[in-house]
């Protein structure tokens, strides 16, 4: 070989034994600038929920960082050893719904500079499939741990002779829950229940057939207002939709009947009718806003249907913590000084909500009881300037037995004070 070729080879040979020497997990301490000393890591569940969402299983936890650098294999390596788990189950993810990373570059800049990862359930893995001579100079993952992860995520069976990874229980489980599961829990008591439905159109006040819903229905109701209880219905098929279901208390149906002097049948159709003028109301509100109001609120369809033969409601499950921000005698809720600062912006936006609707009623009705889960609002009340028209000769209420009238629009009014979102949309203390 001539010697200014072999020279060549020589110095092409001096480089990758200086290369493999350097391997992709050896700890080092001559750090490069952007390899920390610890790194702070979210542990997330090794499956999504029914949301498609992994969930923390456990607090956030400093982990020891003794590579050289910050590539995805030494972060993999690094957190395997904190949790004593095969790296090669470590899937890093770029949110708690993911993807997952395949290379460092793809985990995006958080402020709280957090690590979200998961512990994949493989049934074949090993450690030393990668190996330590891995090589990492793109920060990409061996092309074997990748089709590993890709298997995993795509749910196809994977054949192996090795046994599986032991599944533990996150530490959360306190020793109080692990008794309690020693003690029978019966399962909830539910009916198989097809529900026909009807919807009131807004725009030709007229009631027209809505969808047919065969659901489960809970025995026990979940929750409980001034007037109505609420039932959890799951619907059967793939979809497993939820619904609640609502009707009329005891004590609601007495002032139904003795003080309303109307039908359950009628009033729960009024109940399905003010939900749509409330519906029209938010809309419109939420047409008049400007960009800086943000977002905006929505109330959910309602239908009339029966349960067990008695009139109902049926609407969808709205998920979350509930909140009343303003009761149906126009009072606000003192949400007190711990309160979220978003729950108090919500709050003041619905007081907004209720001016507007006053003024855009040209001071007839006043939309209250605003309550929901944050921006999803359901069950609202309608107070009306006059309780009834006067020259109806059936006397019959306006809306429903929440409708404290004058009380509940003199109440707000007086106490009101306009805030920065009811001077955006120039509405008048």
């Amino acid at each position: 070989m001539p010697p200014k070729r072999k020279a060549v080879w020589d110095d092409l040979a001096q480089r990758m034994s200086a290369k493999r020497t350097t391997k992709a997990g050896q700890k080092a301490s001559d750090k490069t600038p952007n390899a920390p000393s610890e790194i702070i890591v979210q542990k997330l569940s090794s499956e999504p929920d029914n949301k498609q969402t992994y969930k923390p299983i456990q607090p956030r936890e400093f982990v020891s960082f003794e590579y050289k650098e910050l590539t995805l294999l030494n972060l993999k390596k690094a957190c395997a050893s904190h949790f004593n788990l095969p790296y090669a189950t470590c899937d890093v993810l770029v949110s708690n719904k993911g993807p997952s990373c395949t290379n460092i570059n793809q985990i995006p800049y958080r402020k709280d500079k957090v690590y979200l990862l998961r512990f994949a359930l493989l049934q074949d893995h090993d450690e030393d499939d990668a190996g330590d001579d891995a090589g990492d100079d793109d920060d990409e993952l061996n092309t074997e741990h990748q089709q590993r992860i890709r298997k995993h995520n795509l749910s196809a069976p994977v054949q192996s002779v090795k046994p599986s990874v032991e599944i533990t229980y996150p530490d959360s489980i306190s020793v109080e829950e692990l008794l309690r599961a020693g003690r029978l829990v019966r399962p909830k008591a539910r009916k198989l229940i097809s529900f026909e439905v009807e919807k009131f159109n807004m725009e030709t006040r007229q009631w027209e057939p809505g969808m047919n819903i065969t659901a489960m229905v809970d025995d026990e109701k979940f929750s409980s207002g001034g007037f109505r209880d609420a039932f959890l219905a799951v619907e059967k098929g793939s979809s497993k939709k939820k619904w609640v279901v609502k009707k009329y208390n005891l004590n609601a149906l007495k002032i139904i009947s003795d003080t309303l002097k109307t039908s359950v049948e009628n009033h729960t159709r009024k109940q399905v009718q003010m939900n749509s003028v409330a519906h029209v109301i938010a809309r419109k509100f939420s047409s008049k806003v400007p960009e800086e109001f943000g977002r905006c609120f929505t109330y959910n369809n309602i239908y009339y249907t029966q349960l067990h033969g008695r009139p109902a409601t049926i609407e969808d499950f709205v998920e979350g913590k509930f909140v009343k921000h303003i009761n149906n005698n126009g009072n606000c809720v003192d949400l007190g000084p711990d309160c979220e600062i978003e729950i108090k912006t919500i709050q003041e936006k619905a007081q907004a909500l209720v001016h507007f609707s006053y003024i855009t009623t040209d001071n007839k009705m006043l939309l209250v009881d605003i309550q929901g889960s944050r921006y999803h609002l359901y069950d609202p009340e309608i107070a009306t300037k006059d309780l009834y028209d006067a020259e109806d000769e059936e006397v019959e209420i306006y809306f429903c037995c929440g409708n404290l009238a004058s009380v509940a629009i003199d109440t707000f009014m007086k106490n009101h004070v306009c805030n920065k979102y009811c001077e955006m949309l120039d509405l008048k203390q």
